[in-house]
């Protein structure tokens, strides 16, 4: 997968240069976005979701939508 290899590669290169992460990129919009529009989750890559906020809030709606009668 591409962005599980991009986010390998930001993860090394901050812990290399001791660096705190400032980036990461989504896995569904694929897009490298700031570490803050990211929901915290811990035992993730730097300690947050692989999806971005935005797109954890359509992946919850859609999820939502089919199982609304459960």
């Amino acid at each position: 997968m591409k962005v599980r290899k991009l986010n390998d590669e930001l993860k090394k290169y901050y812990y290399e240069n001791n660096i705190e992460p400032t980036h990461k990129w989504c896995r569904t919009c694929e897009e490298k976005l700031n570490i803050e529009s990211f929901i915290t989750k811990p035992g993730q890559i730097f300690g947050v979701n692989g999806n971005c906020r935005q797109c954890e809030v359509v992946r919850v709606g859609i999820y939502n939508q089919a199982h609304k009668e459960e």
